[in-house]
């Protein structure tokens, strides 16, 4: 296999902001999650009554993935450090953010402005995934951040590719605490069916089925990679295929339960 992407017109690459700006129009992987997980978490996020995540720990994990699998330019065109913030004649310090200095200075950066520990952050899972013979290996013959978009179970959906290689791969970018937890991790937030869902919207669009794997660094000391490949998908796909067809009815009928609706017996066993 060795697919040139740009004869597709439904991957498209565009700026994180607008592809984030279609979710009333499209259903992504993480809307899908949020509906399996509560149904009433899903409608208000849609309607906006409840804020969908824009944290500190957000931005740094953009910050990571433009580093990491789109290069220096663009991580330098998107993000700023604090280097060439006003200091202190004095100390030689720069202005606390708090500071009248410090504010005019951040005012006219129109980048995300980074701290000195989350550009070393950034800058060692860079590193990380560098000196990751078999990450580095994955990431290339192909394209970071293509955004895909296609009819799937009757619903218009899209995705965001972290990497999509060019021979029949996908692959997720992630961080994490440790990586002996992230077996755990990947069944807490559901990350098989986000790859499901990934894989089943570039099957429609190519027509080939990919393969699948998840990279992860570490956010602290000693700030290790690993690669996992992904087995195990089509059961995560037929969950996914149910929970849209859910999804649909819950449109159809207006209802939108939390989940916790019946009783749930609690035993013990000791």
């Amino acid at each position: 296999m060795n697919v040139d992407f740009d004869k597709f017109p439904e991957f498209t690459r565009e700026p994180a902001d607008f592809y984030h700006s279609q979710a009333t129009n499209y259903l992504s992987s993480h809307q899908l999650i949020d509906y399996m997980e509560s149904p009433r978490l899903y409608f208000r996020k849609f309607c906006g009554a409840a804020k969908r995540s824009s944290s500190a720990a957000f931005e740094l994990g953009r910050a990571v993935h433009s580093l990491v699998l789109e290069g220096r330019d663009a991580f330098d065109a998107e993000f700023a450090t604090t280097d060439g913030a006003p200091r202190n004649p004095t100390s030689g310090e720069i202005y606390g953010a708090t500071s009248k200095a410090y504010k005019e200075w951040a005012a006219k950066e129109s980048r995300t402005i980074l701290t000195p520990s989350q550009v070393d952050l950034v800058e060692a899972s860079r590193q990380s995934v560098a000196s990751c013979r078999r990450a580095s290996e994955l990431l290339t013959n192909g394209v970071a951040e293509l955004v895909g978009r296609a009819e799937y179970c009757g619903l218009r959906c899209q995705i965001r590719c972290d990497w999509i290689r060019r021979d029949g791969i996908l692959i997720d970018y992630k961080t994490c605490d440790r990586l002996d937890y992230f077996e755990s991790d990947a069944r807490r937030y559901r990350y098989f069916n986000q790859a499901a869902f990934y894989r089943a919207v570039v099957e429609r669009i190519v027509g080939e089925r990919f393969g699948f794997y998840y990279i992860a660094t570490e956010k602290r000391e000693p700030f290790a990679t690993g690669v996992f490949p992904v087995v195990g998908l089509d059961r995560a796909q037929a969950e996914n295929e149910r929970a849209i067809e859910r999804l649909k009815r819950s449109w159809d009928e207006m209802y939108w339960p939390t989940g916790w609706e019946e009783e749930r017996v609690l035993s013990y066993d000791g």
